[in-house]
């Protein structure tokens, strides 16, 4: 199935990378691997994987 996108606009690729890259707490190392973003102590800085998650579990009726 095809969706058209609303008012005729679009994201670049390098918009759509950067917002999957954030909805799993990853950013581009050096070298294009992806790497989990965290702090110079290794504690992460996101948390946009947990929060998916609960909501995925709110939707699905798994939620507390």
């Amino acid at each position: 199935m095809t969706v058209p996108l609303p008012l005729g606009w679009m994201l670049s690729n390098r918009a759509a990378e950067a917002i999957q890259l954030e909805l799993y707490d990853e950013k581009l190392a050096t070298g294009g691997q992806r790497v989990r973003i965290v702090d110079e102590f290794g504690k992460a800085v996101t948390s946009n994987t947990e929060v998916r998650a609960a909501i995925i579990a709110a939707v699905r009726g798994e939620a507390d």
